[in-house]
Formats: structure tokens, C-alpha cells, sequence
């Protein structure tokens, strides 16, 4: 479980404390001069090192966990904490935590047991680089050497919009038997065959012609689809952008139009596919990880059958 963390004043007190004991053996042996005294005086000088000595195998090879969620909503109150383990009874953790936000590069200090930064969308990258491991009489600390790491993706709400993507655009590029049959807006016309559904036949026609003509129905062969963006602008428009797209590839999904999410980045151009809900998280799980793209970059998209661009920047529609 999560280990009570000591700050600083902590150890300042315990520190005072210290030095105040120290100074009341000194006036004690100072004032009376017998043996009692001066036991009191090296007991109370030697007590901290001797602990110290106790210590270190545990402060020397302690390990450090952090421990947070993996992915949260933007706005969510999330709290980093460590575990720490090794041979010997544990030693109290203290000190901060390097927070980078790698869609920005944008970076923190935190002290472990307080809230992250989640008021804007990007995965958050928590590097154990500032922790420190205490004796276990609290007095003295060392860098703990084993560093840890972890990945929080802070993803952001779905932005609903205003006027949903034009589907009537979602071009056809042509026309397959639907497997199995079933409900179809669109049929054709054919033969009979051994074997094909007699629910199908449409015994009219065929007895105007006679010969036994079947309705197959027929599902539509779509081209690519695509949502595109840039990924760039300030924190608000990324949260805004990556919201849109979140809500858009949703939607999408719903109609069931598979797409693909194509991006530009500081690496230049992402394509992730979208066939399923779970891809839309993942999707963005990738971008949150990803620099943002340089304003002067410029972006081709390439070909699309249709294609539903989230706009933001004053170069895009």
C-alpha cells in the first residue's frame, strides 16, 4: 500500500527536535559534570549515526514504485503515489516527481501525494527524478537511485457538435451481395440458383417471364473514409480538437462507417485505422503521446472518398 510520505517540514521538525535534545544533554553535562551526563550526551550523539548506519542497506537499495491510473478524463483530481520495497523494513519516501506533458513538452514538479496537472488533455509522463529515501530516524535522506516511470493518458470529454458530418457525401463506389441476405434498402435482380432462399424470389416477375428470378439484396462498397486534423494550436484548441475527434469517430462508428484518423503531427503524418469503439480510445492514447506539429508545418491528406476535417486554425477550413 502507499507509504505515508514525510515532506520537508517533517524533517525540519524532527531536525529541531534533534538539535534541541542535543543542546539540553550538553547543558545538563555542562551543569553537573557526572557520568550520568555524560552518558545522556554520547547517546544522544551517537544515536542518529548509529540509526544511519542501520539504514542505509535499506535506503541504498530501495526501490520505488509510482502508482496512479492509466488513463483519466481531463479535469479529473488524480494523485501520484509510490511503493517502496526491498530486504529490510521499509524507510519513509519523500520529494517531488518530473511531470512532462508530451503533447507540449510543457513540465512540473510535483511532491508525491498531491494532484497532477489534468486540466488539459495529453498523456502525462511521471518520472521518479527528485524522490529521496529517509533513515529511519528521519534526520538524513539520499536520492533513491532506481528511477520509475509512468505514462497517464488525460483524454478530453467528447465535444458534441453542432452540426454533425454530412453523411449524404459518403460516396459508393459500387454494389456486392449482402452475405447471408437478410433486409436491404437495395436489390438485384438475377436467376434463380440451387440452393438460394425461396423468400427471395419474386414470383410476379417471374411469372410475367416465366423463369424464376430472385431479389438479392445488395450492400454497398464504400471508398476510404478519413477524418483529418493538425495537432497544433494553443492547450484550449487541442482540447477542443481532440474532443471533436473523439466525439466525430464515435459518431461515425454509430453509422457504421470505419475510417481512418489521419494526423499531422511533430512527427509528421499519423494514419491510425478506426474499425471498432476501442480503436477510438487507443487513437487517442497515440496522439496524446505525440508532439504537437509546428505551425509552419503544411499537411497533405491525400486521396479520400469522403473525408471530415476538424478545423481550429486559422489555415484550416
Amino acid at each position: 500500500m502507499p507509504l505515508p510520505l514525510p515532506n520537508s517540514a517533517d524533517m525540519a521538525e524532527r531536525r529541531l527536535i534533534y538539535l534541541a535534545t542535543l543542546v539540553g544533554c550538553l547543558m545538563f553535562y555542562w551543569a553537573y559534570r557526572e557520568w550520568l551526563s555524560w552518558v545522556f550526551l554520547m547517546v544522544t550523539l551517537g544515536f542518529p549515526w548509529v540509526t544511519l548506519a542501520l539504514s542505509l542497506p535499506a535506503m541504498l537499495f530501495c526501490r520505488v514504485e509510482l502508482r496512479c491510473p492509466n488513463a483519466v478524463t481531463a479535469g479529473d483530481s488524480v494523485k501520484v503515489s509510490c511503493v517502496a520495497s526491498c530486504l529490510f523494513p521499509v524507510p519513509a519516501i519523500k520529494g517531488k516527481v518530473r511531470v512532462k506533458r508530451l503533447l507540449t513538452g510543457k513540465t512540473w514538479n510535483v511532491r508525491l501525494g498531491t494532484e497532477l496537472p489534468t486540466d488539459h488533455c495529453g498523456s502525462l509522463e511521471i518520472l521518479s527524478k527528485g524522490v529521496w529515501v529517509c533513515d529511519y530516524l528521519g534526520l538524513f535522506s539520499l536520492p533513491v537511485w532506481h528511477k520509475d516511470k509512468r505514462i497517464l493518458a488525460v483524454r478530453p470529454e467528447p465535444v458534441t457538435l453542432e452540426t454533425p458530418p454530412d453523411m449524404s457525401r459518403y460516396l459508393v463506389n459500387a454494389w456486392k451481395p449482402k452475405p447471408g441476405g437478410g433486409y436491404s434498402e437495395n436489390h438485384e435482380l438475377r436467376l434463380y440458383r440451387p440452393g438460394d432462399n425461396l423468400h427471395q424470389v419474386h414470383w410476379k416477375l417471374s411469372a410475367k417471364t416465366g423463369k424464376m428470378i430472385l431479389r438479392e439484396p445488395m450492400e454497398a462498397i464504400r471508398g476510404l473514409s478519413k477524418v483529418t486534423l493538425s495537432l497544433r494550436g494553443s492547450e484550449k484548441e487541442l482540447d477542443q480538437k481532440l474532443g471533436k475527434l473523439r466525439w466525430v469517430s464515435a459518431y461515425l462508428l454509430q453509422k457504421e462507417v470505419p475510417h481512418r484518423i489521419q494526423c499531422l503531427t511533430g512527427r509528421g503524418m499519423v494514419s491510425l485505422e478506426i474499425a471498432e469503439e476501442r480503436d477510438v480510445l487507443s487513437a487517442l492514447d497515440v496522439l496524446l503521446k505525440t508532439p504537437v506539429a509546428e505551425e509552419t508545418a503544411s499537411a497533405e491528406y491525400g486521396y479520400a472518398s469522403w473525408r471530415y476535417h476538424i478545423g481550429g486554425d486559422g489555415d484550416e477550413a
